[in-house]
């Protein structure tokens, strides 16, 4: 059972098809490398002096922060946000950042490592809804007790 090709492709063009598609392959990574540096830069941007509050949520609990110290010290933590490299784990208790800043609105997420216990990850939820998009990651022995001290103060 099967069938024969009555013609052949010739190597010149299985071989530019080849070459088409691992260009395409190495486009398509380095449009996403450049679309996680934009993110982080524009994150990085965020100057805490202009931000008037930030509403942090994680499950059920959700909170209004206007408190000027503790909102310069939250993003004073996040901005240390560089690339790591992968490996096999997963962001875990997601406390979701929302804020206005300069007209636009910002939506964050930030989970603690699966693997890594003072390693969190940086999440964009406002352009990537769906898949949450990574923008990096920062290590930080004392991120969670700075959430919730913030939110033992309210």
């Amino acid at each position: 059972i099967g069938f024969r090709l009555r013609f052949r492709i010739p190597e010149r063009v299985v071989l530019a098809l080849f070459l088409v598609i691992v260009a395409l392959i190495g486009l398509a990574g380095w449009i996403r490398r450049a679309d996680g540096i934009h993110l982080q830069e524009e994150f990085r941007g965020i100057q805490a002096s202009d931000v008037n509050w930030v509403e942090l949520e994680r499950g059920v609990q959700k909170l209004k922060l206007t408190n000027r110290p503790q909102i310069t010290d939250l993003f004073s933590s996040l901005q240390g946000l560089t690339n790591v490299g992968s490996h096999h784990s997963t962001p875990l208790n997601i406390v979701r950042l929302r804020f206005p800043y300069r007209g636009e609105n910002y939506d964050y997420g930030v989970g603690q490592d699966s693997q890594i216990a003072t390693e969190f990850w940086v999440l964009d939820y406002a352009r990537h809804p769906d898949s949450h998009r990574e923008i990096g990651r920062f290590n930080s022995a004392g991120f969670e007790r700075l959430l919730s001290d913030i939110i033992s103060t309210r």
